[in-house]
C-alpha cells in the first residue's frame, strides 16, 4: 500500500489555514488544520508525523517545537507573506509543493 503524503498546517489565521488546506485536498492530500494558538492540538497533530508542516505563526518557538516533536517532518514557514500591508517577500504556493515528498500531477495543479 502507497503512502498518502500528509500535511500538517498550523496557523495563527483561520482564513489562511483553511485555504492551504482547500487547495491541498483538492490534490488529494491528506491535510490537517491547527490553531497555533493551541499547544494541545499542536503537540497531538504532530504525533502522526506528517510529511510537511507549514506554520504560518508569529511565535518564534513554533518552529524550534515542530521540528523537536516531529524531526522527520518537512517545515514550511509561511509566515514572511502575512502581515499589515503589503508583503516585500510573499511565499509562493510552489515552496508549498516542492516541500512535498511526492509531487502532485501536473493536472492537479490547474
Amino acid at each position: 500500500m502507497a503512502h498518502e503524503t500528509s500535511v500538517l498546517v498550523i496557523c495563527e489565521h483561520e482564513l489562511l489555514g483553511e485555504g492551504l488546506a482547500a487547495r491541498l485536498a483538492s490534490m488529494g492530500i491528506q491535510v490537517l488544520v491547527t490553531t497555533a494558538h493551541n499547544d494541545h492540538s499542536v503537540v497531538l497533530a504532530l504525533r502522526g508525523r506528517p510529511d510537511v508542516v507549514i506554520i504560518e505563526s508569529t511565535d518564534p518557538a513554533c518552529i524550534e517545537r515542530v521540528r523537536a516533536l516531529s524531526p522527520t517532518s518537512r517545515v514550511v514557514d509561511a509566515t514572511r507573506s502575512i502581515g499589515r500591508g503589503y508583503p516585500t517577500e510573499t511565499m509562493r504556493f510552489e515552496a508549498i509543493l516542492d516541500a512535498l515528498p511526492v509531487n502532485p500531477q501536473p493536472e492537479a495543479l490547474a
